[in-house]
């Protein structure tokens, strides 16, 4: 299925290491990123219900949709997300990936329904534009970048900052969740 190479190995006298070396490898996955998506994940099943497109089949359009809107947001300049319901505050990539995350495993599932259009060309095309036209195009051109925000900004995000957003939009998150649960909410007399 895959035509990804095993990762290079040192020597080592353990026989495992030479066929672990040849399986899947999670470590190239920076943990970060595990992090951010698992935050749009637990917004998700807090909404919609844990591994919900496991139970019922789900449409591959609204998952592109999704992804397209938070890519164009972080392009934007947005990084992160405030859910309007949860008010929990998630990066923009993590969303991306839990999307994309769905789309595959409701797609090993059975329960992915594709819904892309037939005969679109549009692959094919930026395929070729991008094997001729921009190739060429690209090695004439004097590229002239416009400011990244870290230049407009004078210097990088604030990590601490960061970190303080997500935290607050950690706890909307758990505040939406007990609300849902019902736990520590005052019922009408």
């Amino acid at each position: 299925m895959s035509s990804v190479k095993a990762r290079p190995m040192a020597d080592s006298p353990n026989p495992k290491d030479s066929v672990g070396a040849m399986k899947v490898s999670f470590g190239v996955c920076p943990n970060v990123a595990h992090i951010y998506w698992a935050l749009a994940m637990m917004d998700g099943a807090n909404k919609y219900g844990e591994m919900n497109w496991r139970c019922k089949k789900v449409l591959m359009s609204v998952y592109i949709d999704a992804i397209e809107r938070h890519t164009k947001a972080l392009r934007a300049g947005e990084d992160l997300d405030v859910d309007p319901v949860t008010g929990a505050v998630v990066p923009h990539s993590g969303r991306i990936m839990a999307c994309c995350s769905i789309i595959e495993d409701a797609r090993a599932s059975g329960n992915l329904i594709d819904d892309r259009r037939v005969n679109d060309k549009t692959a094919e095309v930026l395929k070729a534009l991008t094997d001729q036209s921009y190739t060429a195009a690209s090695l004439s051109v004097t590229r002239t970048p416009a400011k990244t925000l870290d230049e407009e900004r004078g210097g990088p995000i604030d990590f601490e900052d960061w970190k303080k957003k997500l935290a607050g939009g950690a706890q909307s998150l758990a505040r939406f969740k007990k609300q849902r649960e019902g736990v520590g909410v005052k019922k009408a007399a």
